[in-house]
């Protein structure tokens, strides 16, 4: 704790630093069942025997900067701390957590390869004339950086380095050089009685271009301060950073026509999120066959591994691919997403990686714990909710499986179409019949067998003739054995009792024939 107080993070936040102290002592003195906002208001903020935390907000609202404090130190100065301390959210009673670490034998943890971009995000110009609002501008761009700080493929010059252009006269060129940079991220933040507006640039410091830019007004009478803070630091990092955001899209139509031999494994990862958009054969050979050549050029990215390990878990649940036994596949996946995790232990994409082989190898529990970490390190990545919604729709646990869906939509409203599949499946199930033969239609993606398999049982199940017969024939192209295949495939997607029957009668009712029958003209032929 001592470390964590005189770092830079709290060195300037006494508050900070006098709430994380009294709340670390209390709790390994054993007195943590008494820690309560009034128990903290009367002894960090020294509020009197009158003081009501429901309608004094300020312990709560300490705590949410604590949380964000405790965050960016230990993604900037405190990064190799093994014992880390976390304020759970809902409580005011610290955790204390052994960080997971690679081997000393290993290289370095890498979150983004030495080709990944590099943006920094400079301090927001108040253009207020209250010097309080300071105090807010610097908050967004602390989040920001955090934010940006959980996708595993930019990399995100430290916060100390970027503010030492406070106040300055900005020249992004000159700051790009400066930070060695090639995005700069900038803004300012103007806030009057009842309305504040933020806004948000990206630039392109190769060529000077603005990438992007956007304004965000909130109503201060509608929303708390610090929810409009979050808000809108996690839409800018998803807008940048996301997969499909405005970095990865324009590097990646710069690789798009190079040669694969002239690649590095950045650029292979890079590829791996076009394909995983919009899955195809051709890319999924492209990335089977080179993503290991990849690992070789750069053997402690541990994106590639675990790009490469979902590769090789599509091989069974999408391709069908021969070239291995589908247990050796799943063993592969298995091993190269450990090492993911083992390279980088902070990296949700090495996490998702690994839920989705221990999915499909049938190790639910480990499946679940594998998940809850790739969730805990990055709640904002809509392509890993969208995964793992679709695995827990599978088990049944729509709870879980429909705000992770409708939250990766609403986070990328440009989603590839196969976001659509887990509402559409859990609008049928509600009995909304409507739209389930929308989103049937919204979530086809013909370079996804599965999408046309769900669209077939939908609207078999609906008794829209003509859309399942069509779909059917689709699947056939696709998959011509698949009812010979259709029992296994069931039980590679884990599907409870429900979903088995909703597939087994939606595909009979649009013409399927049983795998018996099937297998019988099978023989005969």
């Amino acid at each position: 704790m001592q470390r964590v107080c005189e770092g830079d993070e709290f060195r300037q936040a006494p508050r900070m630093t006098a709430f994380l102290e009294f709340v670390v002592e209390q709790t390994l003195a054993g007195r943590g069942e008494q820690l309560k906002a009034y128990t903290i208001g009367m002894h960090v903020h020294q509020r009197d025997s009158s003081f009501d935390p429901n309608t004094d907000p300020i312990v709560r609202v300490d705590a949410r900067r604590l949380r964000r404090k405790l965050l960016a130190y230990y993604t900037d100065e405190g990064a190799g701390e093994t014992l880390r301390i976390e304020l759970p959210k809902g409580s005011y009673v610290p955790k204390f957590r052994r960080a997971q670490e690679p081997a000393d034998t290993a290289p370095q943890p890498t979150t983004a390869a030495a080709s990944a971009p590099v943006v920094a995000v400079l301090p927001f110009e108040n253009m207020s004339s209250d010097p309080e609002q300071e105090f807010f501008c610097d908050g967004i761009s602390d989040e920001i950086v955090i934010e940006l700080s959980r996708y595993p493929d930019v990399a995100v010059v430290s916060r100390h380095a970027s503010f030492q252009f406070k106040g300055e006269r900005i020249d992004v060129a000159d700051v790009a050089r400066r930070l060695d940079a090639r995005f700069i991220v900038d803004g300012s933040v103007r806030r009057g009685h009842d309305k504040i507006r933020v806004a948000v640039r990206l630039h392109d410091a190769s060529d000077g271009r603005q990438l992007w830019a956007e304004n965000y007004t909130r109503d201060l009478t509608a929303q708390d301060v610090i929810d409009i803070q979050d808000e809108i630091t996690r839409s800018v990092a998803v807008t940048i950073a996301e997969p499909y955001g405005v970095i990865p899209n324009l590097l990646t139509e710069n690789v798009r026509h190079r040669s694969s031999e002239s690649l590095s494994a950045y650029e292979w990862v890079l590829r791996f999120y076009a394909y995983f958009a919009k899955p195809s054969q051709e890319r999924f050979v492209e990335l089977r066959d080179h993503l290991p050549t990849a690992i070789q050029l750069d053997s402690s990215n541990a994106s590639a591994h675990a790009a490469y390990s979902l590769v090789c878990t599509d091989a069974t649940r999408f391709f069908n691919d021969q070239s291995k036994e589908e247990t050796e596949w799943f063993k592969l996946a298995v091993a190269l997403a450990e090492r993911a995790v083992e390279l980088d232990p902070r990296s949700p994409l090495a996490f998702q990686a690994l839920a989705a082989a221990l999915f499909h190898s049938h190790d639910l529990a480990a499946f679940r714990q594998a998940a809850e970490n790739a969730i805990r390190l990055n709640p904002n990545h809509a392509n890993l909710l969208a995964d793992l919604a679709a695995f827990y729709a599978c088990l049944g646990e729509w709870d879980t499986a429909m705000p992770m869906a409708q939250r990766a939509m609403a986070l990328t409203p440009h989603h590839p179409n196969w976001y659509h599949t887990v509402p559409c499946i859990h609008a049928y199930l509600q009995g909304d019949t409507a739209a389930a033969a929308r989103e049937a239609d919204l979530q086809l993606t013909p370079e996804i067998y599965w999408t046309t398999i769900v669209r077939t049982a939908i609207h078999g199940n609906l008794g829209n003739k003509q859309q399942a017969e069509e779909s059917l024939v689709l699947l056939l192209e696709q998959r011509p054995d698949f009812a010979l295949e259709f029992e296994h495939e069931l039980q590679c997607w884990n599907f409870n009792e429900e979903l088995t029957r909703l597939f087994t009668t939606g595909l009979s009712q649009a013409g399927l024939q049983s795998p018996q029958t099937t297998a019988d003209e099978h023989d005969e032929a």
